[in-house]
């Protein structure tokens, strides 16, 4: 697990939990511990200014509960897809206005398309950022993964 780079890790929470509490009314505390039941992913390629994956994981009911906060109720029970779509949608907000916080405003940064998939289990790197939330009494983290992207994101915070 990484260094806990504090500056990162502010803008990581700041994205997360003001896209969370705007987009699906829920508030966001975050957590300092790692609970093992989480087991839906939402990834996104960041491409530039430097090159790193943004990862959203969450539970399946905590995944379900965002999405019935993001759809209109008529539709009935959130299906698998609906709630893949509600990640996607989530962790593409998420990365923007994170790499927002994180960019000069006279640059840009370029995304790629998010994936979602859900897994028992999933391998970080050692150096990988974590920020951790909890909502409504459920897990939610936001993983920033490669050294460029973490190294980047530290230098901006840091004026370095």
């Amino acid at each position: 697990m990484s260094s806990m780079n504090t500056g990162l890790q502010d803008a990581m929470f700041e994205a997360a939990s003001e896209t969370l509490e705007n987009m699906a009314f829920m508030e966001v505390v975050a957590q300092k511990e790692r609970r093992e039941e989480i087991k839906y992913f939402s990834a996104l390629e960041v491409k530039a200014p430097a090159a790193g994956t943004l990862t959203l994981v969450t539970t399946p009911r905590l995944a379900r509960e965002i999405t019935e906060g993001l759809v209109d109720p008529e539709d009935g029970e959130p299906s698998e897809e609906m709630i893949f779509d509600a990640l996607s949608e989530l962790i593409n907000t998420i990365g923007g206005r994170l790499m927002r916080i994180l960019t000069p405003e006279d640059e840009t940064f370029s995304l790629g398309l998010p994936k979602c998939f859900s897994s028992s289990t999933h391998e970080f790197g050692e150096s990988d950022e974590f920020a951790r939330f909890e909502i409504d009494g459920q897990n939610f983290l936001v993983v920033v993964s490669g050294d460029a992207l973490i190294q980047y994101g530290a230098a901006v915070n840091t004026g370095d």
